[in-house]
């Protein structure tokens, strides 16, 4: 019917793609509902590879949660790479104030892409800076997204 729509449990879906499609072995998790996150992780965790994809959360997701990888936006520019990988060998030392302050190097990179105007434009204007010294050039973001802009 038009103008309604089907919404899924994504619990459920995993669960049946995990019975039904042998190759299905992993999924990045973009999305703030960490309650869900986290109810994937408890019940697929021993057969199923979820990577956390909301940068926001990656401490959160790392000590609460028990995630052991992330495929986040901002991971196209160092800088985030860095703390990423701070924040990971810091919960290793039970460091969780530098961890914290890791984090908020990471959300503080969200809140200056984001408040751009448009997050994914921003991300990729900021990591064509970052390789263009090496002679590369990865062009404009793909349609529609760049359209409204002037580069």
């Amino acid at each position: 019917m038009a103008g309604e729509f089907t919404t899924f449990d994504i619990i459920d879906a995993i669960g049946e793609g995990i019975k039904q499609i042998p190759q299905l072995a992993a999924m990045k998790f973009t999305d703030d509902k960490v309650i869900r996150f986290a109810t994937l992780q408890k019940k697929f965790k021993d057969v199923f590879k979820i990577f956390i994809g909301f940068d926001q959360v990656l401490l959160t997701a790392k000590v609460a949660l028990d995630c052991e990888a992330g495929i986040c936006a901002l991971f196209n520019l160092p800088e985030v790479v860095q703390s990423y990988k701070k924040i990971i060998e810091l919960v290793g030392k039970l460091d969780l104030e530098s961890a914290r302050r890791e984090q908020n190097k990471i959300i503080d990179e969200c809140i200056k892409h984001q408040s751009s105007g448009n997050f994914f434009l921003s991300i990729k204007t900021a990591f064509n800076a970052t390789v263009k010294p090496l002679g590369l050039d990865f062009g404009y973001p793909r349609p529609p997204i760049h359209y409204a802009y002037k580069w």
